[in-house]
């Protein structure tokens, strides 16, 4: 019986023995395995947050708008988005880096087209009040020059063919025909003037404004 019992015992401690070699040889690589995984997590979560811009702070986010180191500055400032940058260059009116000194390659280029900037000009409530007052100036100026030369041309074909002519008041005819024409020439050319200047008051003050309305444009080599 105690060869038994001693037969039995040894039985169980190998079996005993075998099984936990088994779960430690089973729980090491996974364990290994996980540990790994959250490392390079770590290592990428703190890579991301270093990759930041100095000015707005964020990570790279959109591929137009990647990040770039423009100037010699290092560290957690050498880093900025080219929009940021140029935004930062337009508002403070420089061409150079504040920290290193470093002058950037920089161009001017208008900010609006031709069309959008005329919306925007016109979006103004005074700018479109004097628009309104000048279109209607330029409606009455049409209308009072087309009256002008309707009355002339009716005056001479009236001194001209229907009134009766005589020796005596030939002279006088000829001077009321060229008066009539001198007349009729000074309200077509008032009236063409006058909207000449109409739309010369109103094209000037955009078309300078639109010219001045510029933003920085940084150049990447």
């Amino acid at each position: 019986m105690d060869v038994v019992d001693e037969r039995k015992l040894r039985e169980t401690n190998e079996v005993d023995i075998e099984s936990n070699a088994v779960k430690t040889s089973g729980e090491t690589p996974c364990t290994q395995v996980i540990q790994k995984d959250d490392d390079a997590d770590d290592e990428e979560s703190e890579q991301s947050t270093s990759l930041t811009c100095r000015i707005c702070l964020m990570a790279n986010t959109k591929d137009d708008d990647r990040l770039i180191s423009p100037c010699h500055c290092r560290g957690s400032l050498e880093l900025v988005h080219i929009n940021c940058l140029e935004r930062w260059l337009d508002a403070t009116g420089r061409t150079y880096c504040e920290l290193c000194l470093f002058r950037f390659q920089t161009t001017s280029v208008l900010r609006h087209s031709a069309m959008a900037s005329l919306r925007i000009w016109y979006r103004h409530p005074f700018h479109r009040r004097l628009l309104f007052s000048d279109i209607l100036l330029c409606v009455l100026f049409i209308i009072l020059g087309f009256t002008m030369t309707l009355i002339c041309v009716l005056a001479l074909e009236y001194f001209v063919h229907h009134k009766p002519q005589t020796d005596q008041q030939e002279l006088p005819q000829i001077w009321t025909t060229a008066s009539m024409m001198v007349f009729l020439i000074i309200v077509v050319v008032s009236s063409i003037l006058n909207i000449f200047l109409v739309m010369r008051s109103q094209i000037i003050p955009w078309f300078r404004w639109w010219r001045h309305n510029r933003r920085v444009k940084l150049l990447i080599e």
